[in-house]
């Protein structure tokens, strides 16, 4: 029950990693004494004989590590997980393995998968050697996995169930192999078991082969997956009002392409191609990048409305990205032009505080601010400060207790609210 637990957490895992799980299976489906490849053909394969043939082992409830079933494979068995050629992108392979103490078992990686000639034209990448005791086709003893002809030796425990996990980087061509968490080796995923053959970035099958006479072990709780990317776009629609007399007022707005998966994704943004005519709508920043797994990146959607009449304007910027689940994002954007003395009065709020006040004021609008003009009761001007910022701090530490006028001067407006100093 504990080991099926883990199994189910497992795959848990990996959905919150956000990998998309190709194929998994504990063999816990099908009859007791079924033939692994002639019940899940679509993925397992015996080497050479047809599925059901000696090549192809049974199910079994001997062992499990999830119960009740596994697979059994001893000598003549040839057992080959398929997934078909995988030429690009990040893959895992998980499984559990279970070998008696000190029994020899043994497995591989392969670039190529062919049955032709006897098998004999395929492409291994890697050999995994457990207990090997005797020396089958001139190979060393030990417990080891050979990659470009050397040989890294690690250790497995005996009479127990133990996890094995394979990171294969295609596009990076990197590999890596590790047992109950523990890195054994980490390899260009190109190289070849032995120094021959063609090097070749594609992984294509696992062969499950006990090697000698005396070879037994077990495999369960198979998991084959694809890390993927998990992109997503905020916000989706962007609507501004500008306001234009005889200057050109420009908006943005700052779009953020946020990737929470596990591998890079890619994005490339452009304006609606159906209204390549936009010219108000344009893309300032990186319109084509990548985003780290966990990362973010951002552009600014830009609206200018100059030479615009009075009026909506719609459009859209799309953005693709590499993720398969997500692979288009449409931000809609509404432009509306409006003229002041024409249209309403532009709305423009501005805050003041603390007020009362002593030592200083703050002075927030919700438009840029050219300058702010500080009046006593009787309509003196006392004190003048530029600024170019929607905020600014005031000192009034020198200001007599009393009422005063503070005068706010935008583009468009010029308005005063009241200022009690204490």
């Amino acid at each position: 029950m504990k080991k099926l637990l883990l199994f189910a957490f497992y795959a848990l895992f990996l959905f919150t990693l956000n990998a998309q799980i190709l194929h998994q299976n504990n063999f816990d489906d099908v009859a007791v004494g079924s033939k692994v490849c002639a019940s899940y053909p679509d993925w397992w394969h015996p080497f050479i004989d047809p599925p059901g043939g000696n090549e192809d082992p049974a199910i079994t409830d001997e062992q499990s590590s999830s119960a009740p079933q596994s697979v059994k494979l001893t000598y003549g068995h040839d057992l080959v997980f398929n997934p078909g050629d995988k030429t690009s992108g990040i893959y895992t392979v998980d499984f559990d393995m279970y070998i008696p103490n000190n029994v020899p078992a043994y497995y591989n990686v392969l670039h190529k998968y062919d049955i032709g000639n006897g098998g004999q034209d395929s492409e291994w990448a890697a050999g995994i050697y457990i207990n090997i005791t005797s020396n089958p086709y001139g190979l060393s003893t030990g417990t080891y996995i050979r990659v470009n002809d050397v040989k890294t030796n690690f250790s497995v425990p005996g009479d127990e169930w133990f996890t094995v996990h394979f990171y294969f980087d295609i596009d990076a061509d990197s590999a890596l192999m590790k047992i109950n968490d523990t890195q054994i080796l980490k390899w260009q995923f190109s190289l070849n078991e032995n120094k021959s053959g063609e090097m070749m970035k594609q992984l294509a099958a696992l062969d499950f082969y006990p090697i000698l006479p005396t070879s037994v072990f077990f495999i369960d709780n198979f998991v084959f997956a694809k890390l993927v990317p998990n992109m997503n776009v905020a916000p989706l629609a962007v609507s501004k009002v500008l306001w234009k007399d005889d200057e050109v007022t420009v908006a943005k707005e700052t779009i953020t392409i946020a990737n929470t998966g596990d591998v890079f994704g890619t994005y490339i943004a452009t304006v609606d191609s159906l209204e390549s005519e936009i010219l108000w709508l344009t893309i300032d920043g990186d319109v084509t990048g990548a985003v780290a797994a966990d990362g973010t990146k951002t552009f600014d959607i830009v609206m200018d409305a100059t030479g615009l009449e009075k009026g909506i304007y719609t459009g859209k910027v799309r953005v693709a990205t590499n993720d398969e689940e997500n692979a288009e994002f449409v931000i809609d954007c509404t432009l509306e032009v409006r003229i002041i003395g024409v249209d309403e009065p532009k709305v423009v709020e501005t805050k003041i505080f603390p007020n009362p006040a002593s030592d200083f004021v703050t002075v927030k609008c919700s438009e840029m601010i050219n300058s702010i003009q500080i009046m006593n009761n009787m309509g003196q001007v006392v004190r003048t400060v530029s600024v170019n910022s929607d905020v600014t701090n005031i000192d009034t530490s020198n200001l007599s207790a009393g009422v005063y006028f503070v005068k706010v001067i935008t583009d468009k407006t010029a308005h005063s609210n009241k200022l009690i100093i204490k």
